[in-house]
């Protein structure tokens, strides 16, 4: 992927569907099979790199239905037929996950790239006379009536399930250890709705992702200052910042969640004690919980700072809501927090913990141990255990 550089309003890549993150150069070098020099005006696809590969190691995936076309005829005389130019099509649910806007989608026929997300709202530029996407033919005035059509067609793939993911070959399926990496997931349900839906989230917003993210450089600062008043100070700005954001769109998840983070940072660098920013960080990721942060991170940090904000039985009842009602599956830290929430909240009115519960808790350790990727990790679930062994 490419990288905003501050285009657009986006320093990183993610948030919104302009060239300057969807554009990337392919190289092939494939001796005596692929020209030196040879050179593709044609715009291509991601989807087109494994057809290619395919076609160039001279092998075939049988059963595996495929969105791309091999590009060889395309830079190789005598290769075949050259294929028919495609349309680009790209999505993005991030915005979606971090701030629930607006899930969008883009399609691009030839020089006219359209942005759509939902509702009519619609952005589409002519690349040949604008290829830095400067200018929106749709806030000039009417945009070609080929845009709609464009929007329609993009909208059309993004609600279909991926042919591939349907009927993926054998041996095809996700590895434990790609998945280890981080960047590589698995066949989950995907989380899309269509145009009349998206029409009804806010839409992606340049100027929230701006402050936003100044917001971000602060509370990093601060997390590596050496001074206590500096810290505080940049933790301050990055607050107010925040506040801003959270009182413009009331719905969005990140606000709270960043606040917290950020009163989480302070409590700890308040030291032991610090009771009252703990709870208020818990009351800001339960907020981002309500908004829509539904996942492990947010309940282990709910769990951490209701742990040291002495209120037990809101960090055992996050654990039980996180375990048997959302069914989450965590990393370590996660199950090790789920844990120690079942240790510190089962015990009986005697202080005895019940064999069902210990057995519970040392299940969830179990769970942690699996997914452990550190020595700290693993020091953290032997000092759980030993608080019941």
């Amino acid at each position: 992927h490419g990288e905003g550089l501050g285009e657009h309003g986006e320093t990183t890549h993610g948030y919104f569907l302009h060239r300057s993150t969807l554009r990337v150069p392919l190289l092939l070098s494939a001796p005596g099979r692929v020209p030196a020099g040879a050179r593709v005006k044609a715009p291509v696809s991601l989807a087109d790199v494994l057809p290619t590969l395919l076609d160039a190691s001279r092998r075939r995936l049988p059963g595996l239905p495929l969105d791309g076309r091999s590009l060889l005829p395309l830079v190789r005389p005598g290769a075949g037929e050259a294929p028919p130019p495609s349309a680009q099509y790209a999505e993005t649910l991030y915005g979606w996950r971090a701030f629930r806007w607006a899930q969008s989608v883009s399609l691009r026929s030839w020089d006219l790239r359209v942005i759509d997300h939902g509702g009519n709202r619609r952005e589409a530029y002519d690349l040949s006379s604008d290829p830095g996407e400067t200018r929106d033919l749709a806030a000039a005035g009417p945009p070609p009536p080929a845009a709609a059509e464009a929007a329609e067609d993009a909208w059309s793939l993004f609600t279909s399930p991926p042919r591939a993911r349907a009927s993926a070959a054998p041996g095809l399926g996700p590895d434990p250890g790609l998945q280890a990496l981080g960047y590589v997931t698995g066949y989950g349900p995907l989380e899309v709705s269509g145009a009349e839906a998206n029409g009804r989230l806010p839409p992606p917003s340049p100027s929230f992702v701006r402050r936003f993210d100044a917001a971000l450089r602060l509370l990093e600062r601060a997390r590596t200052e050496e001074i206590a008043a500096e810290a505080d100070a940049e933790l301050e700005d990055a607050r107010r910042i925040l506040g801003e954001l959270d009182r413009e769109e009331p719905s969005n998840p990140a606000p709270p969640f960043w606040i917290g983070r950020g009163i989480r940072q302070k409590a700890k660098l308040s030291g032991p004690g610090a009771v009252l920013p703990w709870y208020e960080a818990f009351s800001m990721f339960q907020e981002a919980g309500r908004r829509g942060y539904r996942e492990p991170r947010t309940a282990s940090l709910m769990m951490e700072a209701a742990f040291h904000a002495n209120q037990i039985q809101d960090m055992h009842k996050v654990a039980a809501d996180a375990v048997e009602g959302a069914k989450m599956g965590g990393d370590a830290s996660f199950w090790t927090w789920v844990a120690l929430a079942r240790v510190l909240g089962g015990r009986d009115a005697s202080g005895v913990l019940p064999p069902a519960v210990r057995a519970s808790a040392q299940e969830a350790l179990d769970r942690a141990r699996a997914a452990a990727r550190s020595e700290g990790e693993l020091t953290r679930i032997r000092e759980v255990e030993a608080l019941f062994r």
